[in-house]
């Protein structure tokens, strides 16, 4: 059966300690958390936060389909095919965040984001999706001044600053919000 640590090693998109941190950060969650993970890619992330909690629900949000469809066949290989505390949104994350709260949904614990990685893209994210957590929510991200990162330093330094940074483990970097 899969996991997220093997498939960090088959496809590589997050590094095993990365994996053990985001893991860390579900545990540090209250009981019966939400989280949205912005970018399913192949599933690694999203996968990692269901295995770490089995009362979490998880809403991944992709504008592409054929990552949604690899984040699925991921979750089917970890056996976690028919789950309800799974749900997937397409389209563009910016989007969906303005809309979050006005379509019913609650706000969220955790937000995860590795999906655009260029400036606008994470600035946007970090705008659209900060006002969707709850008090003292926790927003991460991937790619962090690393050889992905064409923008994604920037935006978070400016866009965080004031915040609580909880966590750096390679590109993997979360705060806890604290207004």
């Amino acid at each position: 059966m899969l996991t997220s640590e093997a498939l960090s090693h088959q496809r590589g998109y997050l590094l095993p300690t990365e994996v053990a941190a985001l893991k860390e950060l579900a545990d540090s969650l209250p009981p019966f958390p939400s989280a949205v993970n912005v970018g399913a890619g192949v599933g690694t992330s999203g996968l990692a936060l269901m295995e770490a909690r089995k009362d979490l629900r998880l809403y991944s949000v992709d504008n592409v389909q054929a990552s949604l469809d690899a984040e699925q066949e991921a979750f089917g290989r970890a056996g976690m095919k028919s789950i309800i505390r799974y749900i997937q949104m397409l389209g563009d994350s910016h989007e969906i965040a303005s809309a979050w709260l006005g379509r019913g949904f609650r706000p969220v614990h955790l937000i995860f984001i590795d999906d655009g990685h260029t400036y606008p893209e994470v600035a946007g994210d970090i705008e659209k999706w900060l006002p969707n957590l709850t008090p003292g929510g926790i927003m991460g991200f991937h790619d962090y001044r690393n050889n992905w990162d064409i923008g994604v330093g920037q935006a978070v330094d400016e866009g965080m600053a004031g915040q609580q940074q909880i966590m750096l483990v390679e590109g993997l970097i979360a705060f806890k919000v604290l207004s």
